[in-house]
């Protein structure tokens, strides 16, 4: 958890100066990693204000609401936080737990379907494979992959 809590903070950092330093012809890149910075830092927000997998869900899905009535959700946004979530969500339902308390492990197990599904939705349509979008989000590929593999069988069943 703080892992992927620290490699979210590195990662908006990264991108951050990237941000500063890209010449004036990268600028769709520059404003696509901005973009997924900014939707990392939008599920880290619902993750601080969220007591359950439940209301967790709940704030992702407001937040993208919001993105979109004010026409900021990109689709490179949109992977930001969703593929933020599900790697949050997939991380409390084999904990167990959420902020130490216990998590329902049916509703936990619904919402991290839902996430990873957003999640690999959003990388494809940016064009992006699945096993790159570790890369993508500047997280750990081990982990991050193995936990899309594991969804990715449950979410066929």
């Amino acid at each position: 958890m703080r892992l992927l809590l620290a490699a979210s903070a590195v990662a908006v950092l990264c991108i951050a100066a990237t941000l500063a330093a890209a010449p004036a012809g990268a600028h769709s890149e520059a404003a696509m990693q901005g973009d997924i910075a900014r939707g990392i830092a939008t599920a880290a927000k619902c993750e601080g204000q969220s007591w359950s997998v439940e209301d967790y869900s709940g704030c992702i899905d407001g937040e993208i609401g919001h993105a979109m009535d004010h026409d900021q959700a990109s689709r490179a946004f949109q992977l930001g936080v969703y593929c933020a979530a599900f790697a949050k969500l997939a991380q409390a339902y084999q904990a167990g737990t959420w902020k130490q308390s216990l998590v329902d492990r049916d509703a936990a197990q619904a919402a991290t379907v839902d996430q990873y599904g957003s999640c690999v939705f959003s990388a494809h349509a940016l064009g992006i494979k699945a096993a790159r979008i570790c890369t993508t989000l500047g997280v750990t590929c081990d982990t991050f992959n193995a936990a899309l593999h594991h969804w990715q069988r449950v979410s066929r069943r």
